[in-house]
């Protein structure tokens, strides 16, 4: 048996290359696991970034593959001992008119996208089922695993219990489990967030609040929603049914008398439009009417608008008024959340913006309790118009099931 002299000590040791050495084999066999451990995850994180949006990463013996949009970056064969898949999410956006669903990438890239109609008057039980039917149409790919589903819906929900207690655009829909029956058919976790919040929070992650960590979103169309985001978190309150900012009372003095009312009341696409028919029928002489085609039943608030742009006394008057009421709105909120940036969206908005910032930021710096509010030292508050489109809800919703809910 051949011996060496130790370097540190003067007794002889068998030499390794000669003499087995259990000792070292365990060793060897440790780190050798250790180091296709690392390797696996070094691959992991290479296809985690993929711009693809479709990675996988697989071992079969000793290869090592990465399947990339359905092809094998490494290795020429699928068969696999196991498989590392994607995680992906799904958002859902439930409207009055039309069920959507999106799939999305951990950057809240769309991956697909599929849509269909409502048809809340056949029922509940029908329209949870093209829930389904729609979430179903966009699942997961060969190397994904779906995560979880979002879903943004029309409240007051209760996000405790992910009940929908009365939407008032769904038909029927009265204390519905929706949370409890998507979980039930899909086999993942399902979140549910309000619309109006779920929007707030894609503007924050995607669009135009990216970047900022104090947030409000408001839509002014046929009602007037709102999100908040503060610290980076959606404001929802106790049971979900918190930021209402649409429903925040005011009083307002007309034909000689005060009244209670609330933002939403007073200034939505269909308000601006009875009162519009209101004035015509008390005898103001408007343009408006002609735009109806002589038909005052047919006014909205785009013949308010358009008339508006010609110079048209009542049509100015009544965006005005509106957006005077949406800046004395815009005070509370900056009295009770002190926001950096201010989102607004909606078809009103969208249509009439110019028309009803003037006096709302005219209301805000003549209410507001202090200057700082809106302009401190470098820094000026913004209200700008949303980035992201019909795909807000989606994005929202899949940003909220991304976030475990939170």
């Amino acid at each position: 048996m051949g011996l060496v002299r130790g370097r540190r000590c003067d007794r002889h040791v068998a030499d390794p290359d000669r003499v087995p050495d259990p000792a070292r084999s365990d060793r060897q066999r440790h780190n050798r696991r250790r180091r296709e451990r690392l390797d696996i995850a070094q691959v992991s994180a290479q296809a985690a970034v993929a711009s693809s949006g479709t990675a996988a990463v697989c071992a079969s013996g000793d290869r090592r593959d990465i399947l990339v949009s359905g092809h094998w970056a490494r290795g020429t064969q699928a068969s696999s001992v196991y498989c590392m898949a994607e995680k992906v999410h799904i958002g859902i956006d439930l409207g009055g008119t039309r069920i959507r669903a999106g799939k999305f990438n951990a950057n809240l890239e769309r991956l697909a996208r599929t849509e269909t109609l409502t048809l809340d008057e056949e029922g509940v039980e029908a329209v949870i089922g093209r829930i389904v039917g729609q979430a179903r149409a966009v699942w997961a790919d060969k190397g994904e695993e779906i995560a979880a589903v979002g879903v943004s819906a029309p409240g007051p929900i209760d996000l405790k219990t992910g009940v929908i207690t009365r939407p008032p655009n769904l038909a029927g829909w009265h204390d519905v489990p929706l949370k409890r029956r998507l979980e039930e058919a899909l086999q993942v976790p399902v979140y549910l967030g309000n619309d109006a919040n779920l929007a707030a929070l894609a503007e924050y992650e995607r669009g135009a609040g990216k970047g900022f960590q104090h947030v409000i979103y408001l839509t002014i169309s046929t009602g007037i929603g709102a999100g908040i985001i503060v610290d980076g978190v959606p404001i929802v309150g106790w049971r979900g049914f918190g930021a209402e900012g649409g429903h925040m009372a005011m009083m307002v003095y007309e034909c000689g008398q005060m009244r209670a009312t609330t933002l939403e009341k007073e200034t939505q696409g269909g308000a601006i439009a009875r009162q519009a028919q209101v004035a015509i029928v008390g005898g103001r002489q408007s343009a408006i009417l002609a735009l109806a085609g002589g038909d005052i039943r047919h006014i909205e608030t785009r013949h308010v608008v358009e008339a508006a742009r010609k110079g048209d006394s009542l049509g100015l008057e009544l965006l005005r008024r509106a957006g005077t009421l949406i800046g004395l709105g815009i005070v509370s909120l900056l009295h009770l959340f002190n926001p950096e940036i201010i989102i607004i969206g909606g078809g009103v908005a969208e249509g009439a913006a110019d028309l009803l910032l003037t006096p709302a930021w005219e209301a805000i710096k003549a209410n507001v309790l202090d200057e700082s509010y809106y302009q401190y030292g470098d820094w000026q508050l913004q209200i700008v118009p949303p980035q992201l489109g019909e795909d807000v809800s989606l994005i929202g919703a899949a940003a909220l099931a991304m976030r475990g809910g939170k």
